[in-house]
């Protein structure tokens, strides 16, 4: 059982590099961080999480560079997420 996430980012950092993974279940936490390759191998773009013996993640949680953001429980699978874009209040709003 395992978790593979994709980030995409946005704007000058579409590819994700430097943002943090926290998966936690009942038994274990895993914090992992998005690289960018090193030397001339090409790689996937994904987190890998195994789960061991569990069939979910309780909590995952990603560090974008503008917020944090939350996800409840999370079943083993692949999934892609989209760092949120941040609400802004506008001038005139003010």
């Amino acid at each position: 059982n395992s978790i593979k996430i994709r980030l995409i980012g946005h704007s000058k950092n579409r590819d994700a590099i430097g943002v943090k993974v926290s998966v936690k279940t009942e038994k274990t936490e895993q914090i992992k961080e998005l690289v960018a390759n090193n030397g001339c191998a090409q790689s996937e773009r994904v987190l890998h999480f195994g789960l061991g013996d569990q069939n979910e993640a309780n909590e995952v949680e990603i560090h974008w560079p503008s917020q944090i953001q939350k996800i409840g429980k999370l079943a083993a699978g692949q999934y892609t997420f989209e760092e949120p874009v941040k609400s802004r209040v506008s001038q005139a709003a003010r």
